[in-house]
């Protein structure tokens, strides 16, 4: 509960002393602690978080006052957090006998004050979770939740800002394992949030109390809708799916007339019923509540605990049995109330006692309930007495949820990249499971494992799913020992030269593969697809991943291919490009002409013959981009030449690609200088990275040329505000912006502007400032950055560094990765990707039907 000045909270207990359902008395267990935003219960007294740490507070003399609190753990962001009132939230217990707990910034550092002398642990995902009780930390997935559930099964559920309900797919150390990989979602989404923000809390009902229909359904908390609401599940192929005749959209279940309703936080009770933590914020005028008013105390925010109690009258108040010795709570793991289960999983994970295996096994054993042997192998885990015979026999269990807990232990038991035999064998039966999560899981396991090799399991199990998403991106996240060998398993198979999602796999892998960098991997590939005469559609894209992947590094694919497979693959690009044929593979002969050029091998002459207005389409950016990559005078002399033969695109991608080195930039200005280039063909974007250039003499130029005052924002803004009276048309306007915005800004925040899904709810007049000055306000994760690599290269984008390793850098020419050790200068700038000139070209009417398109829902 929030005190008086807004700034210190309490923690307050409660008591129901008669077992009526009703707390009868209220004790203050800890006060005067700084904004505390979430507790859980452990170790005989109360885990807090607050903004900054994570702290301790017990009470040693049993009187109902916390006489301890001990800070254990402590936060320091790297970057604040978007929203500076969010704070971490979410403690709550997992399955594997973990709290796990939400930051509110992805990227921070988490020091364990318990051991002074270790580092801190880089948080880059915003989820954390410690043991109880040695305080051991680790990174996982699913930050900036503001609510954290769990179900029998030990999936991960998640109320985000953008999601009403999400699932987590991928644990933190599983998307590490390959940090050469692309970036991928850790959860995947159930529900979307709807317009004016997402639930604030989750709870998947585990219980008995009501109809048992809700089992296993998950209950939403929304304080701005003022409602309790109910997303119905049901099994899907890889995780639980929404289900509904309207589809995935909320139920609600509970709402109310009185307006300071304001339900924050769900949890189940003792009773094994529903308890929902309301705010019980009065409206006042203005939005923001008085403070404490000692003429009229009622007049303060106040909190109320609602119990949601069953419609059947005849449905009795459970009350939990006495959970005194390690028989008892043994046997309460297959309780029919989730309460008394979790109780006695916590209350296990205390007992150090020598008989408790033994009575776990038992259980393990006997159980005739599921989640009975669910529970007793994950205590048997937390306790230290889990044998193989143990291991083997869940990995057996008829019940799906069993074998995939159990194969969830496996990674534990595999100690540098090696597996025992019986595990292996384990792991080849499970890989044909039919269960599909429990191959998933299986080839998420897998890609830890190194000897034996796994790439025919991991493989096997692609091919019995070959298009779906979530075993491609458990693929993807084998470790980079892994990727040569998967990739050149899969090349072989029957069918992947025609299967689309195979080729977008391949691609990923050699990509990884080339920015990776293990020696001998890439020639081992190149040797491979020369072998298996592979189709050159096919193998062309493959190629150039390659040196995608190599360039990515600061190298060059001939650089990387010690063996010199490249060579023949070159020439034969270079014979393909020139001789003629179909366009769309003479561009990708192009590409890969282009990712071998070097010192080795100088295409240039051959690149200049064609780099004629008689180029066919496909091939014309290709080309541009293939006599930049050179970097040599001649070459850029002949793009700035025939700058003026091609279209707006060609002559975009000509100055983009002059832009990327100091040589470039040079000729660029000579061309502008001598009137080769009109001046009015810069963008802002373009303007602004010469003004910004790693040379001197570039900016000093540029500065004589362009000078550094900036736009007329009002003057910008106030040529089209007439277009705000207008009727704009939205069929018109959606055509414009899949012409002019589309490859910026596309759904779900891929491209490097916002995404059209976001705009709906801005006000025309935002939305009008946006479009014709948009550096005049920019989301921090919009940002312009630019990449000073030490090749020599100059690369921009809106970056995203949530990665230890890699760079991952969105442009408008697709997304691009970069290895850390790779850059030499990271600078992020003030200005947008977006030109300031936008509106050139365009009519208020234009301006118009691109609001009403960009406004409709």
């Amino acid at each position: 509960s929030a005190g008086d000045d807004r700034l210190t909270g309490r923690i307050r207990l409660l008591e129901d002393s008669n077992r009526d359902g009703v707390f009868d008395t209220s004790t203050v267990f800890a006060d005067n602690l700084t904004r505390p935003s979430s507790v859980a219960c452990a170790r005989g007294g109360v885990f807090v978080a607050g903004p900054t740490q994570l702290l301790f507070a017990l009470d040693q003399d049993n009187n109902g006052i916390a006489d301890l609190q001990r800070p254990l753990v402590a936060f320091q962001y790297t970057s604040p957090p978007e929203h500076p009132h969010r704070f971490p939230r979410a403690l709550c217990w997992g399955p594997d006998r973990r709290i796990h707990l939400a930051l509110p910034g992805r990227d921070a550092e988490v020091s364990n004050l318990t051991t002074p002398n270790r580092p801190a642990v880089k948080v880059w995902l915003g989820g954390l979770s410690f043991n109880p009780l040695t305080m051991e930390l680790r990174e996982e997935a699913g930050g900036d939740a503001s609510g954290i559930s769990f179900d029998d099964a030990g999936r991960k559920f998640l109320c985000t800002p953008s999601t009403s309900l999400a699932v987590g797919m991928l644990t933190g150390a599983e998307l590490w394992r390959n940090p050469f990989g692309p970036p991928m979602p850790s959860s995947a989404a159930l529900v979307p949030a709807p317009q004016g923000g997402a639930p604030l809390d989750c709870l998947i009902y585990r219980g008995n109390l009501y109809s048992t229909n809700l089992q296993g359904q998950a209950f939403l908390a929304d304080p701005v809708q003022r409602t309790i609401s109910l997303v119905t599940l049901k099994e899907g192929m890889f995780h639980p799916q929404g289900a509904g005749p309207n589809g995935p959209s909320p139920v609600t279940l509970v709402t109310s007339r009185d307006p300071s309703f304001r339900p924050m936080h769900l949890t189940v009770g003792p009773d094994d019923a529903i308890y929902v933590a309301d705010l019980a914020r009065e409206v006042y005028p203005g939005g923001k509540p008085p403070r404490a008013d000692p003429e009229n105390p009622e007049r303060k925010a106040s909190g109320r605990i609602w119990r949601l109690a069953p419609m059947t009258e005849s449905i009795p108040v459970n009350i939990p049995p006495d959970l005194t010795n390690v028989v008892d709570l043994a046997t309460a793991l297959g309780s029919s109330n989730s309460w008394v289960r979790a109780t006695a999983a916590r209350l296990l994970l205390g007992y150090h006692q020598t008989n408790t295996a033994p009575i776990l096994r038992s259980v393990l054993t006997r159980a005739k309930w599921p989640v009975a042997r669910l529970e007793a192998l994950r205590s048997l885990e937390a306790c230290g007495g889990t044998t193989f015979r143990d291991l083997a026999q869940a990995l057996a269990d008829k019940d799906p949820t069993v074998r995939m807990a159990a194969v969830d232990l496996i990674p534990q038991r595999i100690q540098d990249g090696r597996v025992s035999d019986a595990l292996w064998a384990s792991l080849q039966h499970l890989s044909s499971d039919p269960s599909p999560e429990v191959r998933l899981r299986v080839a998420l396991v897998l890609g830890s494992v190194r000897f034996p090799s796994p790439r025919y399991l991991l493989s096997a199990i692609r091919a019995r799913n070959p298009g779906e998403e979530w075993i491609q991106r458990a693929l993807l996240t084998a470790s980079p020992e892994n990727l040569a060998g998967l990739f050149i398993k899969m090349i072989g198979e029957p069918n992947m030269e025609v299967a689309q999602p195979g080729h977008d796999l391949l691609q990923q892998l050699a990509l990884s593969i080339g920015l990776a960098g293990r020696r001998g991997d890439v020639s081992d590939c190149l040797r491979a697809m020369l072998d298996m005469n592979l189709d050159r559609d096919v193998s062309y894209p493959l190629v150039s991943a390659f040196g995608a992947g190599a360039n990515g590094r600061g190298s060059t694919l001939p650089d990387s291919d010690e063996a010199r497979y490249w060579v023949s693959i070159a020439y034969a690009a270079l014979n393909v490009a020139v001789s003629g044929g179909d366009d769309q593979l003479r561009a990708e002969a192009v590409k890969v002409v282009a990712a071998c050029i070097g010192p080795q091998f100088e295409a240039d002459d051959y690149l200049l013959v064609l780099f004629t207005p008689r180029l066919p389409l496909p091939m014309q950016i290709p080309v541009i981009r293939a006599l930049a990559a050179r970097g040599s005078d001649r070459d850029y002399e002949a793009l700035t030449q025939r700058w003026h033969l091609w279209e707006a695109r060609e002559q975009l991608a000509t100055l983009n690609a002059l832009l990327e080195r100091e040589a470039g930039a040079e000729a660029l200005l000579r061309a502008l200088e001598d009137g080769r280039i009109p001046m009015n063909a810069l963008t802002s974007v373009h303007i602004n990275l010469l003004r910004f250039s790693s040379s001197s003499e570039v900016r000093a130029r540029a500065e004589r040329m362009f000078g550094s005052t900036q736009p007329d924002r009002g003057r910008l803004l106030g040529n089209f505000l007439g277009a705000l009276e207008l009727q704009g048309s939205e069929t018109r306007g959606r055509d414009l912006f899949a012409m002019q915005c589309s490859s910026c800004h596309q759904a779900n925040a891929t491209g490097v502007g916002p995404a059209p899904e976001t705009m709906e709810q801005k006000s025309a007049l935002h939305l009008l400032a946006g479009l014709l000055d948009p550096s005049r306000e920019i989301a921090p994760h919009h940002a312009t950055t630019i990449l000073r690599l030490r090749d020599g290269r100059t690369v921009w984008g809106v970056a995203d560094e949530r990665n230890p390793l890699v760079i991952d850098l969105r442009t408008d020419a697709g997304p691009q990765r970069y290895l850390k050790s790779a850059v030499e200068n990271m600078e992020q700038t003030d200005w947008s990707l977006m030109p300031d000139n936008i509106g050139a070209g365009l009519t208020r009417q234009d301006i118009a039907d691109l609001l009403a398109y960009l406004r409709a829902p």
